[in-house]
Order: structure tokens, then C-alpha cells, then sequence
């Protein structure tokens, strides 16, 4: 029927991972605390999913897990 139903997806790892590295080099940083402030973004790479890709083991990073 011409109608598609994607889903943007972000990978959920590599969420974690960079907020981990952000903290880490704040810390390096600030070794007596203070208050944070951001200074940028970071990128997180998108997807879209479809239901002929969601599947795919490449996609399979961007999927949410209920368990690990």
C-alpha cells in the first residue's frame, strides 16, 4: 500500500559507553568536584529499522534487551 512504519533507533551500548567516558574525563578534570555544566554534545549514531532489517545481526546493537 506505499506505507512504511520505520523505527529510529539508537544504540543503546554505545549510549552507556560514551556517558561513561564523559564522566570519567570529567573527573580526570575536576578531581575535587564542582558543578557540571555541559560543553557540547556527542554524537550517537541512528538507524532506521524496518521490519525486513530489525532483525539483522548488524542492527542488532540498536535493539533494547529486557535481559542480558
Amino acid at each position: 500500500a506505499g506505507t512504511t512504519t520505520p523505527l529510529t533507533a539508537q544504540n543503546p551500548t554505545d549510549i552507556g559507553a560514551k556517558s561513561i567516558d564523559a564522566l570519567v574525563d570529567y573527573l580526570q578534570a575536576h578531581p575535587d568536584g564542582g558543578a557540571v555544566s555541559p560543553d557540547g554534545t556527542v554524537a550517537v549514531p541512528n538507524k532506521v529499522l524496518t521490519k525486513d532489517t530489525v532483525g539483522s545481526p548488524e542492527n542488532a546493537g540498536f535493539l533494547y534487551k529486557a535481559s542480558c
